[in-house]
């Protein structure tokens, strides 16, 4: 009876160095012979997987190599070696999430830690990490009042003050739902009559010409025409203008047959109607004007001639039409997208929250980063994921990342390339071209002194102390500044 159960190996997305230490505890605890191990490894990675092998390692067979070099060219292949400066950059960058309690924190800077190459000097980085990428404000100034912290103090420290911070909020919690009294527990359920008062009076309003109807004497005949109650269909007025719903001659939009009740008819009315009749004064009981309709339905035939300005991008090798968006910083796309095309990628936290023209605030579900390829460029840029939305967005992050021009629309909305041509602009860069080189210029015109007054004696100031987090960015600019030949009174530590 054998102890445990091995299954296949994912090929797209387990992890191998995991899956073979697996395997040999297997072979271990069922004391497999060694020679048996290629074969059980080749019945048990499953078919995806030992094609790949197949293919790996052709014009070999599996059968003819050693357990050894099998697992180390699936190894070489699934698991190619990092670069460390990467991963030491993704492990400085990491912060403790809105909703990451400090254990979960710790868990995932280990995890980023493991291709770092810190060696010695592990629990020192993590140690910092930890300190420097805390959410509280409070529980990091604890922290740096400790003298000579060790990361396993850090730790255990950190653990307790947030615990201590959880449960002091649960007993405030609780000391304010008892403390209230039962005046304070009347006006709560008053406040709500209140507030679904106002919610059922705002819906009425918002139902408009369907709340108009209503309203009127139930022998009342509507008109076929316009759907008013003041004259009969064949007197009517726009009995000879044809239906923006079916396109069929004799009657308005609102009193088209093809809608559902007469209350759906009442909501038929344009956006751009309602703003301009109420910003008029002209609305009249359930929004119901004539004039005012036929010119709502007039000015949107205009607007609907203005389409939009969309490119077409492959993301992650999926053709998408993005409407270009210059109001937007970031690209974004709806969750429906991300599950039809992007669900092979996880969904990356963000902090980031949108702030919508009306005054609406949106967090996104997540951020992906996918392979967006244009015009023979390709990069890896984030892509925003939002609850609900239609198109994708392409906004300024994208275009400025993958050098588009933004296409103009001509009178006809036909898309035409952004093209400037200007001869005079030319001929002036082509004059002075060493003003518009790279790197910085310097001046030339003579020789510039130093006025220092009489008697003046040097200051001294002690070095300024540099955070461990931002030293690798300082060394950067430094070296940078070197290569500029640019002098520097910086003292490296």
């Amino acid at each position: 009876m054998t102890i445990g159960k091995i299954g296949e190996f994912a090929a797209a997305s387990g992890n191998w160095s995991l899956y073979v230490e697996r395997l040999e505890m297997y072979f271990k605890v069922n004391t497999i012979a060694e020679g048996l191990w290629l074969p059980t490894l080749i019945a048990v990675m499953g078919e995806d997987t030992y094609d790949l092998l197949s293919n790996l390692v052709s014009p070999k067979k599996p059968a003819e190599m050693t357990y050894a070099q099998v697992t180390d060219a699936l190894r070489k292949h699934l698991q190619p070696k990092r670069s460390v400066m990467a991963e030491r950059y993704h492990f400085r960058q990491r912060r403790q999430n809105k909703d990451e309690s400090i254990t979960q924190y710790i868990a995932e800077l280990k995890k980023l830690a493991k291709h770092c190459d810190f060696d010695s000097s592990l629990e020192d980085n993590l140690r910092d990490q930890l300190v420097c990428g805390l959410r509280s404000d409070v529980i990091r100034q604890r922290l740096f009042a400790e003298d000579g912290l060790k990361y396993d103090r850090a730790v255990q420290l950190a653990c307790a003050l947030e615990g201590a911070e959880r449960d002091a909020a649960a007993v405030d919690q609780a000391g304010s739902s008892e403390g209230r009294g039962p005046a304070e527990g009347t006006a709560a359920v008053h406040a709500l009559a209140a507030s679904a008062a106002r919610a059922q009076q705002w819906h009425g309003r918002r139902r408009g010409a369907g709340a108009a109807v209503a309203r009127r004497p139930s022998g009342a005949a509507l008109c076929n025409v316009c759907g008013a109650s003041d004259h009969a269909s064949t007197e009517c007025r726009f009995k000879n203008f044809v239906c923006r719903l079916c396109g069929n001659k004799g009657h308005l939009k609102r009193a088209c047959p093809e809608r559902a009740g007469t209350a759906a008819r009442g909501r038929g009315r344009s956006g751009l109607y309602n703003l301009r009749t109420a910003a008029n004064g002209k609305a009249t009981d359930g929004g119901q004007s004539e004039d005012s309709e036929l010119e709502g339905d007039l000015h949107q035939l205009c607007l609907n001639s203005y389409k939009p300005v969309s490119i077409k991008l492959l993301v992650d090798n999926v053709e998408m039409t993005m409407e270009v968006d210059t109001g937007a910083a970031v690209a974004c796309i709806s969750k429906k997208t991300y599950l039809e095309h992007f669900k092979h990628r996880p969904l990356l936290n963000s902090e980031v929250v949108f702030n919508v023209y009306n005054g609406m605030k949106i967090r996104p579900l997540g951020i992906i980063k996918p392979l967006v390829k244009y015009e023979g460029q390709e990069k890896a840029l984030e892509l925003f994921v939002v609850e609900g939305g239609s198109i994708p967005l392409l906004g300024r992050h994208w275009l400025v990342e993958l050098n588009i021009n933004i296409p103009t629309l001509t009178k006809n909305n036909e898309l035409s390339n952004f093209k400037t041509e200007c001869t005079d602009i030319s001929l002036l860069i082509g004059r002075y071209k060493q003003l518009f080189t790279d790197g910085l210029g310097r001046f030339t015109g003579g020789k510039a002194a130093l006025r220092v007054r009489e008697g003046a004696e040097p200051v001294y100031c002690r070095a300024r102390p540099l955070p461990y987090a931002i030293k690798d960015q300082v060394d950067a600019q430094l070296d940078e500044m070197l290569r500029e030949e640019i002098p520097s009174i910086v003292q490296r530590g």
